[in-house]
């Protein structure tokens, strides 16, 4: 009862009334009961609400019928979605709760199970084109290729120099500034990275750490613990229940984190190295952790991962340092009109990852048509073995693939010989972060202030620099400006080398030599044809012109115009050619030019 001691309606009574008469009765004692309940501050009763449909209004559903309802909208959804390619945009609850649907099925699955159900997510992101279930990631084999990993009669181009023997005034002058790579040998002995960088040894610090593994469509990081990387690269598809480890794949996945040093989780990774000497010079530091571009990335990988062909961002150099394993580098100095295209070209196959740039690309770069047709350098080659560290001038196209387990911390620098044009490059890449960097230069480093203020808006220096936004250094595009092109001389050495390095360079040398071969054969045959016409053509000629001689001395000897003939006759004076229209128009044209 309310307050007025209104009561229920038997619900076993069943109201016989006509439905117009039954429906104005309710509505007249719903109308008094409204009234009382208004002057005595109470509410109505619900059983004095007239019914949604006796009103002709939609009838109001309950909270659970809602929920229901709402449910089944979203999941109708999400299968419109799916079966059209969309992603599904969820809410922060809805997200959350097929995370906790996530977290129930996978408290069903082994730990192992859950490991590799991560990992085949994170190939999924990072290489939406290929089927994971399908096999396409190991579809070229290259695991099983020795070729690929292979350095028979693989050059070793560039030079090592101690750094207990060269000082950093030297290096400066014999490398830094003239923009030569070279290798740094016993500057890491000392470093604790030297013996706890391990991929055992990531297992007990930061097994639960998750590191950068690669980029999603959107260009989202996508992160693994290192927990379920060590499973990757370390269990064989023996041990491995759905077989996505990294011994079968073509391209496998490796870590290369620009963030571990701002993770609490992986800060005490910069306590285990120091930068070397002759790098301690580092202008974008004045501008300070938070404003500077990225710089510095620890890398893991096994066999067969790298980084394909590219040129550091923002025109700075770049220092290596391998603390286990093997790497293979290729390097192209900076010439006029190698670019990305003809680095990268489209038609033959490169996905975007080194193993792949390597067997089609590298090829290529040591032919004949490469160095003498197009006049470009040929590469220069090296293999990076632990405890060294290899230094990249700004501006030099490189590539490296893994040849062993490898683990590696790099960084890119900037110095003071370097300074006009990389702030050249930020100012027109970052503008913001360059205003914030020239007022920390005014009040630590006035001279550099100074050039950077002198320097023209777009001068003449860097009419054909490019510029990247990509802060990774494996992503890189750009291209260097015309001051710092030079012409690449190999050395004596180099020309000695022989002209293939392995089977695949053998291959196509053969081919090109038949191909050639068959060229000049149709050169030749073609030559003899034309030499054959025009002696044909020639003797023909000659014909035609001594039958012609003959009849016109006949017609000459018989008649020659304006004299008289033997029977008293005069002969007909020749026709004189009309003159064309067009001769006065010339001549007219020749008279207005000369006057």
């Amino acid at each position: 009862g309310g307050a007025l001691g209104w009561s229920r309606r038997p619900t076993d009574v069943v109201d016989v009334a006509r439905p117009h008469e039954r429906t104005a009765r309710e509505s007249d004692m719903t109308a008094a009961a409204f009234s009382a309940a208004h002057a005595a501050g109470d509410a109505a009763p619900m059983d004095l609400v007239p019914h949604a449909k006796s009103a002709g209004v939609p009838e109001k559903k309950s909270a659970a019928d809602s929920a229901a309802d709402a449910a089944t909208a979203a999941r109708d959804k999400s299968k419109n979605d799916a079966k059209h390619g969309k992603k599904s945009k969820t809410t922060k609850d809805d997200s959350k709760g097929e995370r906790d649907d996530d977290d129930t099925r996978d408290a069903k699955l082994s730990p192992v199970e859950r490991c590799e159900k991560r990992i085949r997510a994170a190939k999924r992101a990072t290489r939406s084109e290929l089927s994971v279930s399908g096999g396409e990631w190991s579809k070229n084999g290259y695991a099983f290729n020795p070729d690929v990993l292979s350095t028979a009669n693989l050059g070793d181009d560039v030079p090592r120099i101690s750094a207990k023997e060269v000082s950093v005034r030297e290096f400066r002058e014999r490398f830094e500034n003239p923009r030569l790579p070279c290798i740094i040998t016993d500057a890491m002995d000392h470093w604790p990275a030297m013996k706890t960088w391990t991929y055992d040894g990531f297992l007990s610090r930061f097994g639960n750490q998750k590191f950068k593994v690669g980029a999603d469509d959107d260009g989202y990081a996508v992160r693994l613990k290192f927990a379920h990387i060590h499973h990757y690269v370390t269990c064989t598809n023996e041990n491995s229940p759905g077989k996505v480890t990294a011994e079968s794949d073509d391209s496998p996945l490796y870590i290369f984190d620009g963030s571990f040093g701002d993770k609490d989780g992986s800060k005490p990774l910069l306590d285990d190295y120091d930068v070397p000497a002759y790098f301690k010079e580092d202008l974008f530091g004045v501008a300070g952790e938070k404003r500077r571009p990225p710089y510095r990335w620890v890398v893991i990988g096994p066999p067969r991962s790298g980084s394909s062909v590219h040129i550091d961002p923002l025109a700075t150099s770049a220092w290596n340092a391998l603390i286990s394993g093997k790497k293979r580098w290729c390097l192209f100095p900076p010439t006029r009109g190698l670019t990305k295209p003809d680095l990268k070209p489209k038609g033959i196959g490169l996905d975007g990852e080194s193993v792949t740039w390597f067997r089609k690309m590298y090829p290529k770069t040591r032919s004949h048509e490469w160095r003498f047709e197009k006049n470009f350098p040929t590469p220069l080659d090296v293999v990076q073995n632990p405890g060294e560290i290899m230094y990249v001038p700004d501006g030099w196209w490189h590539a490296v693939l893994n040849l062993e387990h490898t683990v590696a911390v790099t960084q890119n620098v900037v110095g003071s010989g370097r300074f006009d044009k990389v702030w050249r490059m930020t100012k027109r890449g970052r503008p913001k972060m360059s205003a914030r960097w020239l007022e920390k230069l005014k009040e630590k480093r006035t001279d550099l202030a100074a050039i950077a203020l002198q320097q023209p808006r777009r001068g003449f220096e860097s009419a054909d620099e490019k510029t990247s936004s990509s802060s990774s250094s494996s992503s890189s595009e750009e291209s260097s400006d015309s001051e710092d092109l030079y012409e690449y001389k190999p050395d004596a050495v180099r020309d000695e080398r022989p002209a293939v390095c392995d089977a695949v360079l053998r291959e196509m040398a053969a081919a090109r030599e038949k191909r050639r071969a068959a060229e000049a054969r149709a050169a030749a045959r073609a030559r003899a044809r034309r030499e054959a016409e025009k002696g044909s053509t020639k003797t023909s000629g000659e014909k035609n012109r001594a039958v012609s001689g003959t009849k016109s001395g006949s017609e000459s000897r018989d008649s020659v115009p304006g004299e008289s003939r033997p029977d008293g006759a005069k002969s007909p004076k020749s026709p004189k050619s009309p003159k064309s229209p067009k001769t006065k128009k010339r001549t007219r044209d020749v008279e207005m030019a000369d006057a």
